[in-house]
C-alpha cells in the first residue's frame, strides 16, 4: 500500500533522478560527443545527430523518472519540462550565443519531445513495474 507520504518521497526521488539524469544526458551527448553543439562549428550531418542525440538523453530521462514513481505521476515531467522551458528562455535573450534562434528552439524541442516520449514508452513498456 502506497501512502501519501511514500509517494510524496517517490515524486521527489524522480524528480531529483530525472533532472539530474537530463543534464547529464544532455551534458555528454551536448558537450563531450558534439564539442558544444554550436551551430557555426556544425557540419550539415551534426545538424540532423545534435537533435537526435538530445531528443534520446532527454527520453532516457523521462523513461528514468516514470520509473521511479511507478509511471503513476506526471510532476516529474512536468518540472523537468519546466527547468528545459526555462533554459530556453535563458538561450534565447542572452546575446552570448551565436547560434540562431530556430536552431536553439530545435534543440530545446528536442528536449521537451525526448522528456514526455520517454513517459509514454515507460507507460507502454512491458516489464515496467506497475
Amino acid at each position: 500500500m502506497m501512502t501519501p507520504r511514500n509517494r510524496v518521497l517517490l515524486i521527489s526521488v524522480a524528480t531529483a533522478l530525472g533532472c539530474a539524469a537530463l543534464m547529464l544526458y544532455t551534458k555528454i551527448s551536448k558537450d563531450i560527443i558534439f564539442n558544444g553543439l554550436r551551430y557555426c562549428a556544425l557540419q550539415q550531418f551534426d545538424l540532423v545527430l545534435g537533435p537526435a542525440a538530445l531528443l534520446t538523453s532527454a527520453g532516457f530521462s523521462g523513461f528514468m523518472a516514470s520509473l521511479v514513481v511507478i509511471r503513476k505521476s506526471l510532476i516529474p515531467h512536468v518540472v523537468m519540462s519546466m527547468y528545459v522551458v526555462a533554459k530556453m528562455f535563458f538561450v534565447s535573450t542572452c546575446p552570448d550565443f551565436s547560434s540562431p534562434l530556430w536552431f536553439d528552439l530545435t534543440l530545446n524541442t528536442a528536449l521537451l519531445s525526448g522528456i514526455w516520449l520517454g513517459n509514454y514508452i515507460a507507460k507502454k513498456f512491458p516489464l515496467a513495474p506497475i
